[in-house]
């Protein structure tokens, strides 16, 4: 899984990457009732990140179904907070509005997550997703 990439000496646990997930889905406002979340580490979007290194995740709004590529594991923490408010963010506008933007899921990061997503320029075309908490 090695790549030119900052990461991690070691990946994470699958563990931590779900309590990190949880803490952020617990600090969402705006969302509607509905079930709760399910996350998991997809080999397929893994195979996929292989030629594509921006994918690590990717979510199914109606199911409220998180994907994320095990490569995810070996980011540091900043790109995982990023990309998991990124995504929460997806969820939230499609629950608000149906069709949306990429620039309208980093927008409900920041104002129903607390997610200040900007992008990380060391990854190809805009960047990789990175964040920092805000009040």
């Amino acid at each position: 899984m090695p790549h030119s990439h900052p990461s991690l000496r070691r990946p994470i646990l699958p563990e931590q990457l779900l309590a990190e997930f949880d803490a952020l889905w617990s600090r969402c406002r705006g969302l509607r009732g509905g079930p709760r979340p399910k996350i998991a580490l997809s080999g397929p979007l893994g195979t996929t990140h292989c030629r594509n290194a921006r994918r690590y995740a990717e979510v199914d709004c109606a199911r409220r179904f998180f994907y994320f590529a095990p490569q995810v594991l070996e980011l540091p923490l900043p790109n995982r907070r990023g990309l998991i408010g990124h995504e929460i963010g997806h969820v939230v506008m499609f629950e608000r509005v149906g069709n949306h933007s990429e620039a309208d899921a980093d927008a409900a990061a920041l104002f129903h997550v607390g997610v200040n997503v900007h992008y990380d320029g060391r990854w190809p075309g805009r960047g990789l997703q990175t964040g920092r908490l805000v009040s």
